[in-house]
């Protein structure tokens, strides 16, 4: 299940509009964890560039300076169809930064916006979340009204963290291929890919499961919870954490099976033993095919949302849309909220 059912916001219509009709027009900029020291051995590089995916990045940025893939470093993963600013680490213990930036700037084709060293290798987590500033092209002529009301919508009520579609693969089968490696394991980052693919299905499956029975945002006895400040913690009453649930100061937290992933207890542990059950998955099989497993927040509130009207080729108009998220969360869900089909307008009135 690549797409939910669902919408946070099913009574707001949307705005329609084309989404990446260039890369400019899906801006990504990576906010940091922390900022390089200025010493160490690691060279870190800020770069922005369009139409190359983050590991094809690096695996460039390994070959022009000799390295292992792994020896560069990286925070999150960013699409190949956007304009993307992230920090990159590179294990060079004697190669100037500045130096290091030029030979980027020049082989690779890209953008280097700083250069330092740092004492560690940047490592996927290492930041804060994202920024996106997004432009939708054509969009409903009362887009403007309509996208405020939206964000408005967001921002104090929130939506499902799901997963977006590139999770799932160009052809959206990843999942049902990360389901075929449970009876044939495999090993690689192909694999790994495929069996967070099926984590993510099962994981947007338990969303609706969730949305169904009227407890999303809210709690039940038993869940896992998780704080706006990060740490887990289970839910024993959920009564007395209803106010924290309506402030966003905890949000509940749903499965990536895994054989290592910290289990509810009570009704919601039930629910989500009969849905792993559901797919003839055992923990055992999860531990066979090495898969750990965590608990990812299950709704996400969007921070900072702004809109701005864009001049657009008439008689059409262009939207810009402005928001941050934390790591993990994807904007292409965000979009969705507001892009959703539009009624059609009503037709005009036949001169009498």
């Amino acid at each position: 299940m690549s797409e939910l059912s669902f919408h946070a916001t099913p009574d707001l219509p949307g705005i329609g509009g084309t989404l990446k009709a260039a890369p400019e027009d899906f801006c990504v900029e990576e906010l940091p964890a922390y900022l390089p020291s200025g010493a160490g051995e690691h060279v870190y590089l800020r770069i922005r560039r369009a139409r190359r995916n983050t590991r094809d990045l690096q695996n460039e940025l390994a070959r022009l300076f000799g390295l292992r893939p792994a020896n560069v470093g990286l925070a999150g993963l960013k699409d190949k169809q956007a304009l993307s600013t992230q920090w990159f680490s590179l294990h060079l213990h004697a190669l100037d930064p500045q130096v290091c930036a030029a030979r980027v700037r020049d082989e690779l084709g890209v953008e280097v916006l700083e250069a330092s060293r740092h004492a560690n290798k940047l490592r996927l987590g290492h930041l804060r979340g994202n920024r996106f500033t997004i432009r939708l092209r054509d969009v409903h002529a009362e887009a403007l009204p309509r996208a405020q009301a939206i964000a408005a919508r967001l921002q104090q009520h929130g939506l499902a963290n799901a997963f977006g579609e590139q999770r799932f693969g160009r052809d959206g089968d990843n999942a049902l291929r990360g389901r075929e490696l449970f009876e044939k394991p495999a090993r690689g980052w192909l694999a790994e890919l495929k069996l967070s693919a099926w984590q993510s299905a099962l994981f947007h499956e338990w969303l609706e499961q969730r949305h169904a029975r009227g407890a999303l945002p809210a709690l039940l006895e038993g869940d896992i919870a998780e704080r706006s400040d990060g740490p887990q913690f289970e839910v024993e009453d959920p009564a007395r954490e209803r106010l924290r649930v309506q402030a966003g100061e905890i949000v509940p937290t749903g499965p990536l099976y895994g054989y290592r992933m910290r289990e509810c207890t009570g009704p919601s542990a039930a629910l989500e033993a009969a849905l792993l059950a559901s797919h003839g998955i055992t923990t055992d099989d999860l531990a066979r095919v090495q898969l750990p497993g965590a608990r990812r927040a299950a709704w996400l509130r969007v921070a900072e949302c702004e809109i701005t009207a864009l001049d657009g080729a008439a008689p059409a108009s262009d939207l810009g849309i402005a928001f941050a998220l934390p790591p993990g969360s994807y904007a292409t869900v965000v979009l969705r909220e507001f892009r959703k089909p539009p009624p059609p307008s009503a037709p005009t009135p036949a001169a009498p």
